[in-house]
């Protein structure tokens, strides 16, 4: 019975086209192409943005806390596209969205559900295109880059 049970929902999944996400590695999460803690946040903030075992966690309140992490499927392949920090349901910390093809497309930082700081925004070939300077969520200074 229990391996009928399995072959069931196995076969749901299939048809329609649901898999359950892959664990993530934090070694992939964590290479040069990715966020740079410690170049970008200082290294006070290193541990405290640090990966867990907890991913997309929401507490007992439907609150999200921690690391929030969106994906897509690639063949066989999942595609980490959007990495994100909450505090109490609020964007608070490191935020990096991905290109399809995985490339860095802009990388910076929330503070209290505001961009703050140096905010980068790259083309699909992982050339910089401009950085933004954010206070309180508004667009203070732009710099272009070099063409």
């Amino acid at each position: 019975m229990k391996y009928f049970s399995l072959l069931l929902v196995s076969a749901i999944l299939f048809s329609c086209n649901m898999t359950a996400p892959k664990p993530v590695d934090e070694k992939s999460l964590l290479n040069a192409d990715s966020l740079k803690y410690d170049s970008l946040y200082g290294e006070q903030n290193s541990n405290r943005f640090r990966r867990s075992d907890k991913l997309n966690f929401t507490d007992e309140h439907g609150k999200k806390h921690g690391w929030w992490l969106t994906e897509i499927k690639q063949g066989e392949k999942f595609l980490v596209v959007e990495e994100k920090f909450y505090v109490n349901d609020v964007l608070d910390g490191p935020y990096a969205a991905r290109h399809d093809n995985g490339r860095l497309k802009e990388e910076g930082m929330y503070r209290k559900g505001k961009k703050t700081g140096d905010w980068n925004y790259y083309n699909e070939t992982g050339k910089l295109l401009k950085t933004d300077t954010y206070a309180d969520g508004l667009v203070i200074d732009t710099k272009d880059s070099i063409q």
